[in-house]
C-alpha cells in the first residue's frame, strides 16, 4: 500500500486496503473460533455440557463483509480498467502520470465524455433488435462522416483550406482509435443479437460487455506483441522519406515537361 501511495496508484491502494481488511478479519475469525474450540474441547474434558458455545457464530458476518467487499472491489477493477483503456485513445502527453492539475482535469473532462459516449452508444443499442438493426447503419455513416479531424475543424474552428493543413500524427491516431472502438462495440452487439440472440436488455448487455471486453483484450495484446517481439511486421508498408522525395521530384519533372511539350 506504501509503495503504491508513493506511485499514486490510489486505486490499487483502496484494492489492497479492501483485501487487508477481509484478511484481518477472516484471521481474528478463525483464531476466535480456534480458541472457542480449545474452550469446548476443555469444557468437555471437565463435563460442563450447558458451557459449550457454538464457535462459527460470526460466519454469517463475515460471509456479509467478504460479499460486500468483493462487490466495492469489483467496481473498482472496472473503474480502472474502463480508465486504463481510455488512456489509449487520449493524446500522448495525457497518458503521463505525473502532469499538471490543469492537465489532469483535462484529461478526466475527456474520459467523462468519452464514457458518456459510449453509455449513450450503449442506451441506443439496447432498444435495437433484429428488426430495427439495419437502422445503425445510418448513424454509422453520420459518424464516420463527422469523425475525422478535417471535419471537426471545419466546423468547430475558423481556420481555412482545411485540406492544405497537416494534420498532427497523434490526433489522427487519436480519431482512429475511437473509430475502432465505435466499430468494435457495433460487432459486439452485432454478436449479442444475431449470434446469442439475446432478448431482455439485461441479456444484451451482458453479452455485448463481455464481447467488447475480448475484442479490446484481443486488440490489445497484439498491439503489445507487435511493439515487443515483431516491430518490421509493416516495414513494407511504408515508404521511406528519400524514396517519397524522389517520387515527388519525377512527378515535378514530368510535369514541367508535359507542360513544355504543350507550348511547343
Amino acid at each position: 500500500m506504501k509503495k503504491n501511495l508513493l506511485n499514486k496508484y490510489f486505486f490499487f491502494s483502496l484494492l489492497l486496503l479492501i483485501v487487508l481488511i477481509i484478511s484481518v478479519l477472516i484471521t481474528l475469525n478463525w483464531f476466535s473460533s480456534f480458541m472457542f474450540s480449545i474452550s469446548n474441547l476443555l469444557i468437555v474434558i471437565w463435563k460442563i455440557p450447558d458451557s459449550l458455545k457454538f464457535p462459527y457464530k460470526n460466519i454469517n458476518i463475515l460471509v456479509d463483509i467478504i460479499s460486500k467487499s468483493s462487490l466495492a472491489m469489483f467496481t473498482f477493477c472496472v473503474t480502472i480498467w474502463i480508465s486504463y483503456m481510455l488512456n489509449f485513445i487520449l493524446p500522448k502527453s495525457l497518458q503521463k502520470k505525473d502532469i499538471p492539475i490543469k492537465e489532469r482535469v483535462k484529461r478526466g473532462f475527456i474520459k467523462f465524455a468519452l464514457l458518456s459516449f459510449i453509455i449513450f452508444l450503449t442506451i441506443i443499442f439496447s432498444v435495437i433488435n433484429k428488426d430495427n438493426f439495419s437502422s445503425v447503419t445510418i448513424f454509422t455513416t453520420l459518424f464516420t462522416f463527422i469523425c475525422t479531424p478535417q471535419m471537426i475543424l471545419r466546423v468547430f474552428s475558423n481556420y481555412k483550406n482545411i485540406e492544405k493543413l497537416e494534420i498532427s500524427e497523434g490526433v489522427l491516431r487519436t480519431f482512429d482509435y475511437i473509430k475502432l472502438l465505435y466499430y468494435e462495440c457495433l460487432f459486439s452487439w452485432s454478436i449479442s443479437i444475431y449470434i446469442f440472440q439475446a432478448q431482455n436488455t439485461e441479456t444484451k448487455i451482458e453479452v455485448f460487455a463481455i464481447s467488447l471486453f475480448l475484442l479490446m483484450f484481443v486488440t490489445l495484446i497484439s498491439q503489445k506483441l507487435i511493439f515487443k517481439f515483431n516491430k518490421q511486421i509493416f516495414s513494407n508498408w511504408i515508404v521511406s522519406v528519400d524514396n517519397k522525395n524522389k517520387y515527388k521530384l519525377i512527378k515535378e519533372k514530368q510535369s514541367r515537361k508535359y507542360k513544355i511539350t504543350k507550348k511547343l
